[in-house]
């Protein structure tokens, strides 16, 4: 594994996001409990993930994800506060080889 910006570390993250608001896929809301900001998946969203779970080409993804959220169910700063906890991943330098 090499150690890469994912998610919200990478920067194509929010080129990815706001093509999917400018789509109306997902919108923008108020994060809660914070003063941040979040997305949720509009309604042609929904509509649209559904639509693709059914299709049958990513029941792989679709498996995954289930499993994940079933047993990971965690924010994505816990998350982040979990790996980084392992002295592998946070001593690593970006693109370096985690074994």
């Amino acid at each position: 594994m090499m150690r890469y910006r994912y998610g919200p570390w990478d920067p194509s993250y929010f080129a990815v996001l706001g093509s999917l608001v400018g789509r109306g896929l997902i919108e923008v809301v108020p994060a809660q409990g914070t003063n941040a900001l979040g997305y949720r998946t509009t309604e042609s969203g929904a509509a649209l993930s559904d639509h693709l779970k059914d299709d049958g080409a990513f029941d792989e993804v679709v498996g995954r994800v289930t499993l994940l959220r079933r047993h990971l169910d965690l924010t994505g700063e816990s998350l982040k506060k979990l790996l980084y906890d392992l002295p592998e991943v946070a001593d690593a330098t970006w693109h370096e080889e985690l074994r």
